[in-house]
């Protein structure tokens, strides 16, 4: 049976960051083809429970494109989701060097290593595989600055993975931490 069927109807199809991690997933899933992973994410191999270490599920909140009524800038996007650990936004302001800025909320909570030194690094590298992207930085403890010229959907996506890859230690760490 194709990995893809295994998931539901109600998936949103993401597709992996690139033609190569998706042959190499494939292979290590001995799917029959990478067409197989085109609605999932990759849970990043963090524990689901104590018996699927490296699954992988859905991603099923849709990203959209905000309204231009709504946006501090020229464009922007997030992730409609009702869960302020896994909430994504990009927002982009003019043309000029360094023009998208990504928010994530939680990440100004997440002040403890290792999970803030893998948030950091992950998110970072994720928006670095995002076809247009020339440069990353961090502006601030939860915003990271991307120069090129990116689609907007896609910077929100890759770092939404990361996120989501992370989510439930995150929210442990949040929890713990109040």
């Amino acid at each position: 049976m194709p990995l893809n069927r295994r998931v539901g109807q109600n998936s949103t199809a993401l597709a992996l960051p690139d033609t190569g991690s998706r042959r190499q997933l494939c292979h290590r899933l001995r799917c029959s083809s990478t067409a197989d992973l085109a609605p999932l994410t990759r849970c990043g191999g963090l524990p689901h429970g104590d018996s699927m270490p490296h699954r992988l599920h859905p991603m099923s909140e849709d990203v959209r494109r905000v309204p231009d009524d709504e946006v501090d800038g020229d464009e922007g996007w997030d992730r409609l989701i009702d869960d302020d650990v896994r909430g994504v936004e990009a927002i982009k302001v003019g043309d000029g060097e360094w023009p998208w800025q990504v928010i994530l909320a939680v990440a100004e909570f997440v002040r403890e290593d290792p999970l803030e030194t893998e948030l950091r690094e992950g998110i970072a590298a994720a928006l670095r595989t995002v076809p247009g992207v020339t440069d990353v930085a961090e502006e601030d403890r939860e915003v990271w600055i991307v120069n090129g010229h990116p689609s907007g959907e896609a910077l929100v996506i890759a770092a939404a993975r990361v996120v989501d890859n992370l989510a439930g230690r995150l929210r442990d760490f949040i929890e713990g931490s109040a």
